[in-house]
């Protein structure tokens, strides 16, 4: 096909923002869609190169796949095995192990399904992923498994036939998306199903065009360069995506690509030299920036600065020309490396990083390169214990809202509750140790945590999907105290999470990004804060449960800020001490918001639980993680086994629950 210089200034355009957004420089709030900018050229040019071959009747899968190796697997193999001894020396066992399995998984082309397991694309952990950027060109290779087949396909059957059966895919994939972003967001955003639409409307323009060029039209191809600028600019982390808004991004470079030409404002800005030069080494700047990024993240004791990630973003640009010249253009030289030379190669990483997975996996991910005293003291709170393991946890991929639910009943006394405990994770922490001291004094107790729920009626989500049955959740949950007759509920959650709509910052350097945000169910649509409408929605739903209910109220559990686990192994990597402390003031700032609520509240069926007093020192304003060498966190809010039992101590000291249950 012709060479269109304008196709690699969009490749920049593609880049460039990817690079500012995980860079986390807040004007590219939607610096993702960069990747969906890929996926329409890739599906393009693809088809383009495909079209002409099968017309010319000179297509070989054996072939296409050969140039797939040789564009694909030369770069990505020499960073990844650039990543191998940073990942030695600067990891935690955790992260060894999913870094191990991420080798494995990058070089199959799965890395999009194994992320999806270990995290969320926007989740706290993911910016130090060395590699989760690799997820999209495990969707990309995915797709190009069957699509050149199809294409075969369909062309017997003519160009009218071939573009509405694309269509229809099309259609059908995007109407995936719409409803997987509701109830499956974090696989909507990984996986090739939801996906294969943005590929294939790039695979329409380039079958719309074959042979039959557009006429230039300078309005829908600065139309089309806009609706791609807006959604860098415009779009965040709240956006659902992808869904109908990822039609602006994909809809303006299908525009861009059908209606640019020589004469056109766009042409002469995407032609530039500088955004063709970015262009034309994209590939090997988009495969640096995620290793860097991550790697000066996982070493560093604080959050980079600007100027840090500045200078690491010029550095992913000035490595990637290297890359580019001495590895990537040699291995698409026929000359130099034979078929068989790429198929060899190939083999022969894929089979590399496989074992690399392997060994780590028999060596239990090399713990033995640290001190053992602080392996010891981390694996133990690894996870949150719970007699019942995820049965009796909700969330939005499992929703009952019959009650009482099988085999969850363990702490019933006398084959009933007196107590009712209501929350999201912060519960399913706590409420183990608290039950099982509850049992042990004839009071019995049923606990259903729902993962990321405030345990008040009245409220939804604003990022989990509509699969997310917070509001449900409760609801049931009351329905069943008032039909036992259960007259005290315990409120357990992180409450200022979802009232703020920001992770934590401990204004020390740990700063968490992933955000819950809530809203009340039916927003008045003249008014547009947030926050103000979901205070005096607390405060209404508790003044509400007041009415028919004891209601005792676990103030917030102190966040951190940084992963207790990690940070301890960090903080030994460095020699540095292991005591990981974080100030009073700023969760009392922090929590500011949810106190204002409680103290505006008079009920003498309201108690009060200050965790502070368990966890901080006014006197010192120091909140602590760790206790006679025990963590009291399993991550960077949840308590651990250890911190349980000391709250549920102090619960009991604190709160007179036989009195309060008898009432």
């Amino acid at each position: 096909m012709q060479y269109r210089r304008e196709i690699d200034g969009l490749r920049a355009l593609a880049v460039i923002p990817v690079i500012l957004f995980h860079a986390e420089f807040d004007l590219f709030s939607g610096g993702f869609v960069g990747v969906d900018i890929f996926f329409v050229i890739s599906g393009f040019l693809i088809t383009s190169i495909l079209l002409k071959d099968i017309e010319n009747k000179k297509f070989n899968l054996l072939y296409f796949y050969e140039r797939r190796a040789r564009r694909i697997l030369p770069a990505l193999f020499f960073i990844m095995i650039l990543c191998i001894p940073f990942a030695w020396f600067w990891m935690t066992p955790v992260q060894t192990k999913d870094f191990s399995e991420s080798l494995a998984a990058v070089s199959l082309f799965i890395s999009n399904i194994l992320f999806l397991e270990q995290s969320g694309y926007f989740a706290a952990n993911a910016t130090e992923i060395p590699l989760l950027h690799t997820w999209s060109l495990a969707v990309e290779e995915q797709f190009y498994i069957f699509f050149p087949l199809l294409l075969v396909f369909l062309w017997k059957f003519g160009k009218r036939v071939l573009i509405g059966s694309l269509i229809l895919i099309s259609i059908a994939s995007l109407g995936l998306s719409e409803w997987a972003w509701r109830y499956e967001p974090d696989a909507n955003f990984y996986l090739i199903l939801t996906r294969a639409w943005e590929l294939l409307s790039g695979a329409l323009a380039a079958i719309i065009i074959y042979k039959n060029k557009f006429e230039e039209n300078n309005f829908l191809s600065i139309l089309g360069l806009g609706f791609v600028i807006f959604s860098i600019l415009f779009f965040d982390q709240n956006t659902p995506f992808p869904s109908v808004y990822a039609l602006i991004p994909i809809l303006g470079v299908v525009l861009i690509i059908l209606f640019t030409d020589k004469g056109t404002i766009s042409y002469k800005i995407l032609s530039s030299k500088l955004l063709v030069g970015i262009g034309l080494i994209s590939y090997s700047a988009y495969l640096w920036h995620q290793p860097l990024f991550a790697f000066v993240r996982i070493r560093s004791l604080s959050e980079p600065s600007i100027l840090v990630m500045s200078s690491l973003s010029l550095a992913s640009l000035i490595l990637a020309y290297f890359s580019w010249k001495f590895i990537e253009l040699p291995f698409r030289q026929k000359n130099r490396f034979s078929q068989k030379n790429i198929f060899l190669y190939s083999a022969l990483g894929i089979f590399f990083f496989i074992s690399i997975t392997f060994v780590t996996w028999l060596n239990n991910n090399f713990e033995n390169r640290f001190d053992q005293k602080i392996i010891h003291s981390v694996n133990s709170v690894k996870k949150i214990e719970t007699p019942y393991g995820e049965v009796c946890t909700l969330g939005p991929k499992k929703n009952i809202l019959a009650h009482p639910i099988e085999g969850c009943t363990n702490f019933f006394v006398n084959k009933k509750a007196d107590l009712l405990l209501l929350g999201d994770s912060h519960l399913e922490s706590i409420s183990f140790r608290l039950q099982e001291k509850l049992f042990d004094m004839n009071i019995g107790s049923y606990s259903i945590p729902y993962s990321g729920c405030i345990p008040i009626p009245g409220f939804r989500s604003i990022t989990r999907g509509e699969n997310h049955k917070c509001h449900e959740h409760n609801l049931a949950m009351l329905d069943y105290a008032r039909k036992e007759g259960i007259n005290t509920i315990i409120l357990v959650s992180r409450f200022p999470w979802y009232l703020e709509g920001t992770g934590f910052d401990n204004k020390l350097g740990g700063v968490e990004t992933k955000k819950r945000p809530i809203d009340v169910i039916d927003p008045p649509k003249n008014n547009t804060n947030r926050i103000s409408r979901v205070e005096e929605a607390i405060k209404f739903g508790l003044n509400n449960l007041l009415k028919e209910f004891n209601v005792i109220f676990i103030e917030p559990v102190p966040e951190v800020g940084w992963s207790v686990p990690d940070r301890t192994i960090k903080l030994s990597m460095h020699s540095q001490p292991n005591d990981i402390e974080h100030k009073y003031n700023v969760y009392k700032e922090r929590n500011k918001r949810v106190v204002n609520i409680l103290n505006k509240i008079d009920s003498k069926r309201l108690y009060r639980l200050k965790t502070s007093e368990i966890f901080c020192d006014a006197v010192s304003n120091i909140c602590n993680t760790s206790k006679n060498g025990n963590l009291l966190y399993t991550d960077n809010n949840h308590l651990s086994k250890f911190g349980s039992e000391i709250f549920s101590d102090f619960f009991l000291n604190e709160i007179p629950i036989l009195d309060i249950i008898k009432n």
